[in-house]
């Protein structure tokens, strides 16, 4: 199923207009969503602010939708194609997005707490200042991902590589980092204060106590 064109027009905000379009886009979604909707199209969909709170879009794609403010607590995507979209300040906090590909999105400020990112491919994202506190992230990939100034407190990021990826200044205190791998990752500034790691020992750990 593919997105209609009325979709991904881009709504002009300060317009009651186009805020009444904003509403139809997401009644419409809601219908769709009886109880779930697999494998649907919705590429490019223009949403930014909009409230799809515990929307359930399994195996769909995304790429290139503007959902910039966007209330998408509770939601489940769970194995979506979600590439180079904007999630600026979206709210995720709550939700599932298993195996979800947000390769070069912008997630920059979006909230991530209590989530459920297992296996989510991040390569390239934006992440930067994101509210991540005990989020699950296991097996995540953000080689190459931005994610300075990220708060990564209590975050589960075993098994998750951060291969080049950039956390300056963020805060990972008490994460847990069993065999997480961050080769040539830039860690300045970041504090790992009780961050968990089984094997100290490992040249990825060592890494992350470069000044």
């Amino acid at each position: 199923m593919h997105v209609p064109e009325f979709f991904t027009q881009q709504p002009d905000l300060k317009s009651a207009r186009d805020k009444a379009s904003v509403d139809k886009k997401i009644a419409l979604l809601r219908e769709l969503n009886k109880p779930e909707i697999y494998d649907i199209d919705l590429t490019g969909l223009v949403l930014p602010g909009g409230d799809l709170r515990g929307f359930i879009l399994r195996y769909g794609r995304l790429d290139g939708a503007s959902l910039s403010g966007a209330n998408l607590t509770e939601t489940d995507f769970e194995g979506s194609w979600i590439v180079k979209a904007d999630l600026t300040r979206a709210n995720l906090s709550n939700s599932n997005q298993r195996a979800v590909s947000f390769q070069n999105s912008d997630l920059t400020e979006a909230t991530l707490q209590h989530g459920v990112f297992e296996g989510v491919n991040f390569t390239g994202a934006k992440l930067g200042r994101i509210k991540a506190q005990r989020a699950f992230m296991s097996l995540a990939n953000f080689a190459g991902a931005t994610l300075d100034g990220a708060d990564l407190r209590n975050a589960d990021l075993s098994h998750a590589n951060g291969v080049k990826a950039r956390f300056v200044g963020a805060d990972l205190r008490n994460a847990t980092l069993t065999r997480a791998n961050l080769e040539g990752a830039e860690l300045r500034g970041a504090n790992f204060e009780n961050a968990f790691c089984a094997k100290p020992s490992s040249t990825a750990w060592r890494s992350t106590r470069r000044p």
